[in-house]
Formats: C-alpha cells, structure tokens, sequence
C-alpha cells in the first residue's frame, strides 16, 4: 500500500442510493480520482487517469457512476440527491462536497 485514503470510503456511503446498474462510484478533484465498489476502495493521479472512462477500464468495474451535479456528464449519480431537504442557496459547485456528504451520511 501506497497511501491510506479515507475519503475514497466515504463514497460507500452512497451505496443504498445508487441505482442498481452501478457497482460502485467514482469522484474527482484537480489532482486525483477517488473510487469506491463493493470491495475495495482508493485513489490515483488523474495524471496517470485522465478520464472517466478510462478509470473505469482500468478498475473493470461493471457500471461505475460519478459523482457530479453536471447533468452532461455520464453515468452521473448527484450525491445532492440523497438528501431530501435541501435548502437553497446550494454551492455553485456542488461535485466539491461529494466527500463531506458522505462522510456526513455515515455508514448506512
């Protein structure tokens, strides 16, 4: 093991949420890409990982979602959409609080 990465296993949070095509979900930020599945979880530079589509070749996952707010994206899952009171004004950008929402979701 390279490096300990908590915050990939936040994402697991979302788990009871997501749509029974995906198998697990995938997040960004500038640097790294964080994943989570079933069975496993962690990180990668984005240098080595530029997209999406090729983060999920390079897990053979069967259906991984990504987190983000953009509706253009693919196999998109919002982590907004698992809370059901939300109060405006949310963040402009929104993708940034995947982590914290599932940190703050907790273990389901």
């Amino acid at each position: 093991m390279s490096a300990i990465v908590p915050d990939a296993s936040a994402l697991s949070a979302f788990f009871p949420w997501l749509p029974a095509e995906l198998s697990g979900l995938a997040w960004h930020d500038e640097m790294h890409w964080i994943w989570a599945l079933p069975d496993s979880w962690g990180s990668c530079p984005r240098a080595e990982v530029a997209a999406f589509a090729q983060l999920s070749a390079r897990l053979n996952a069967r259906q991984l979602g990504l987190c983000s707010t953009r509706p253009a994206d693919e196999c998109r899952f919002d982590p907004w959409s698992v809370i059901h009171r939300l109060q405006p004004p949310l963040p402009a950008c929104g993708d940034s609080f995947a982590v914290a929402l599932g940190l703050a979701l907790g273990v389901h």
